[in-house]
């Protein structure tokens, strides 16, 4: 495994993210941000932040395969979302495709636009390999 998650005593117990990721491995892979494109460029989930999320995280996980990556490798995730939606959806959807998962550092930030109007989340990752 690639990584060792600690959630510190005195700080918040999140449940979507780990305060700490330790990289473990010896190759550092770098995920460029994400977004709900299908493989013909088109927007999945219009207008739908969990749809967005949902097809952003199997994007994403279709780029770990290609390196051989899993959740478990994943030290740290940054969020970009136009919307952060009801409390709790992109946590809840990025579960969905997690699964049990330990979760890796985060940090989420909500920001103006993305590159593509209708674009609603773009997610971003670095893996820790052996």
């Amino acid at each position: 495994m690639g990584r060792i998650l600690i959630n510190p005593s005195g700080l918040s117990k999140p449940g979507t993210y780990s305060h700490v990721a330790i990289g473990t491995g010896q190759t550092i892979v770098h995920f460029a941000g994400q977004v709900s494109f299908d493989e013909n460029g088109e927007i999945v989930g219009h207008g739908d932040l969990r749809a967005q999320v949902i097809q952003t995280m199997n994007n994403l996980k279709i780029a770990m395969d290609a390196v051989g990556a899993t959740w478990d490798d994943i030290v740290h995730r940054k969020v970009y979302a136009t919307e952060m939606g009801e409390p709790g959806t992109i946590g809840a959807a990025i579960r969905e495709v997690t699964g049990d998962a330990g979760h890796p550092a985060q940090a989420t930030v909500q920001v103006v636009a993305l590159a593509r109007p209708g674009l609603l989340v773009e997610i971003e990752a670095v893996a820790i390999l052996p």
